[in-house]
């Protein structure tokens, strides 16, 4: 990725402000759909097969586990597979929406086209990496959720639960899973749109940006007390411990990236 110096290029009397750039509600409705028609299809297998051989097992005596759960896993397996395919596909065209938005954002505040020294490719090997760091969180949502059910299902046979409060069981482990996808979508979401926005302001040759806050009573103290001021990317210790914006999970701040002057 070839680097210039934004600031050079407009050569402006005062400091430009880049405006914000988010990512869409949109693409983290449809995140949060990917990752819980996982979990649903997963809650489907159970209720027209686990839980009918769970009945039919007890009434035998009969504690073989993998039989029992052998039609769930295969689901489970099947659908986080597509999981990770479209969400794939959705991280990276989330990517390069921010990407392009970007491009428009630097020309609406500076009236200077980076598209003439920017390529989409420059971003490719960050997007990969981006696509990866969410098909392991998936993967991690499938892996706990396969184990949870495992531990529920030998543990109800070993006690003799009656189907009623296993079925309630694995019910609560897709419901609690559903909720740790949905902070996936909107936290991974969230990092999108900064870290793209981010390699872009790198590569502008921009390292400072202001801090600012939702001003609400939701925002964490130490957010608080950095609400407004000019963060520095080449401190080390800038932002919170290094961290931008929206990089801290269930953060809600965002960066106004700064052009600077030529005084």
């Amino acid at each position: 990725m070839e680097s210039y110096d934004l600031a050079e290029l407009i050569n402006s009397a005062s400091d430009a402000e880049l405006p914000r750039i988010v990512e869409r509600l949109s693409t983290e409705r449809e995140y949060k759909k990917i990752i819980r028609k996982m979990l649903r299809e997963t809650g489907g297998e159970i209720n027209r097969t686990l839980l009918v051989q769970y009945v039919e097992q007890m009434e035998n005596d009969d504690l073989t586990t993998e039989a029992l759960m052998l039609a769930v896993f295969w689901t489970l397996s099947q659908a986080t597979a597509t999981a990770i395919s479209e969400a794939s596909a959705l991280v990276a065209a989330e990517a390069r929406y921010i990407d392009g938005k970007f491009i428009t954002g630097v020309k609406a505040a500076t009236g200077f086209d980076v598209s003439a020294v920017v390529r989409p490719e420059d971003l490719d090997g960050f997007v990969d990496a981006l696509v990866k760091r969410n098909v392991s969180l998936i993967t991690e949502v499938s892996e706990q959720t396969r184990q949870r059910i495992e531990r529920a299902v030998v543990d109800a046979q070993l006690k003799q639960k009656p189907v009623s409060e296993l079925k309630s069981e694995l019910r609560d482990i897709l419901g609690k899973q559903a909720k740790r996808a949905d902070l996936i979508a909107t936290d991974q979401l969230e990092k999108l749109s900064t870290q793209v926005v981010a390699r872009r302001a790198k590569q502008a040759g921009l390292t400072q940006y202001v801090w600012h806050t939702q001003g609400d009573s939701k925002v964490r103290p130490a957010h608080a007390a950095l609400n407004g001021t000019l963060q520095d990317t080449s401190n080390p210790s800038h932002g919170d411990g290094g961290q931008l914006p929206r990089e801290p999970i269930r953060c809600r701040c965002y960066a106004i990236w700064v052009v600077p002057s030529n005084k």
